[in-house]
């Protein structure tokens, strides 16, 4: 088992960079050697203080390597999507932005569907649900959907289970976050919640 975390530099407090466990029975982890085996790319925005956004990474296994989304900075009120790819899980190359966004797109969250890749990316910021016919080239399209009621809703995640869709995610609220599940309908390769 792989697992991707965000990791702060205790030296340049902000910093944060992509670490790498791995287990062989989910309760004993092991940090690899190698950390941080991803760091904010070149082209991401690096604040005077020592500050550099780079989190929230989320992998798909893509024909024979891997695919590696994580949240960045672009400076100006701006984010974006990072874009790497891997046949290892542990070196990454830089390709680009996936996708340039409002500010701090939080929880990126790429899964398939049909023959259609799906993304989502919210904040307090913004929200988002992008649809690509290849994860790695593009382009992600926005795609039409009915968030949940007002509120700030991130960490989507999604299962798929024979026929049935499930999505979740949780909300934040000052008196404490909590998670929901909502069943998913497709229609013309568009998700519909039952909220």
């Amino acid at each position: 088992y792989y697992m991707f975390y965000t990791g702060f530099d205790d030296r340049v407090p902000g910093k944060q960079t992509v670490g790498l466990a791995t287990s062989k029975d989910l309760f004993r982890w092991q940090r690899h050697e190698g950390n941080p085996v991803y760091e904010a790319p070149p082209w991401a925005d690096r604040r005077a203080d020592g500050w550099i956004d780079c989190r929230d990474s989320h992998v798909i296994k893509y024909g024979d390597g891997f695919l590696l989304f994580t949240m960045v900075s672009k400076g100006e009120g701006k984010g974006a999507i990072a874009l790497a790819e891997s046949k290892n899980l542990i070196e990454w190359k830089d390709l680009g932005p996936a996708v340039e966004t409002f500010k701090e797109p939080e929880s990126p969250r790429v899964f398939q569907h049909g023959e259609h890749f799906y993304m989502f990316i919210s904040s307090a910021y913004g929200k988002q649900l992008l649809r690509a016919a290849n994860p790695k080239t593009g382009p992600w399209e926005p795609v039409p959907f009915r968030w949940p009621a007002p509120g700030l809703w991130s960490g989507w995640e999604v299962v798929e289970d024979g026929n049935r869709t499930i999505f979740s995610a949780f909300e934040w609220k000052s008196f404490g976050n909590h998670i929901r599940f909502w069943d998913v309908r497709w229609k013309d390769n568009v998700p519909e919640v039952v909220y």
